[in-house]
């Protein structure tokens, strides 16, 4: 069965936010380069954006965090590629992970999708719905759809 998808672009972020979030800590623990970390007060670059130019350069960060992107490191538009690499980056750490969540850690995985096409959406295979559950991380979808939907093919 072929679950490719064509966005124009896709990729996942591990996030990890917490108050007291230390990102040598988790770098340490999970043995990976974070894309980027800060502790709670440190200075965040904003990213520019054409859309939002009243936007801050940066802001006092409000919490920790420690951000894993699957943006450069893998070359697809089918978002199952990048969970997959995710969930090898984290394969032995679903007990830290749990930890990290019982003591009061946000952890997540965030799948930026974008695409300019209405009749095109991301899936996931029975498998990697399962590792995903045995790594006890919650997943949600970052939909941006740049083209407003034809509302006449309804008619």
């Amino acid at each position: 069965m072929n679950f490719e998808t064509q966005p124009q672009e896709t990729y996942a972020t591990l996030r990890i936010y917490h108050a007291q979030l230390e990102p040598d800590q988790m770098t340490a623990l999970f043995e990976l380069k974070p894309t980027m970390a800060w502790k709670m007060g440190d200075q965040i670059a904003i990213a520019e954006s054409e859309k939002y130019t009243d936007t801050p350069k940066a802001v006092d960060a409000q919490t920790g965090g420690w951000l894993l992107s699957s943006k450069h490191s893998v070359r697809s538009t089918d978002a199952m590629k990048h969970i997959e690499w995710m969930a090898d980056q984290l394969a032995n750490h679903g007990n830290s992970i749990y930890k990290l969540q019982q003591s009061g850690y946000t952890v997540d995985l965030v799948v930026a999708w974008f695409s300019d096409s209405w009749n095109t959406c991301p899936a996931l295979t029975p498998e990697l719905m399962l590792r995903l559950a045995n790594l006890r991380i919650p997943l949600w979808f970052d939909v941006y759809l740049d083209k407003p939907m034809d509302l006449s093919v309804l008619s």
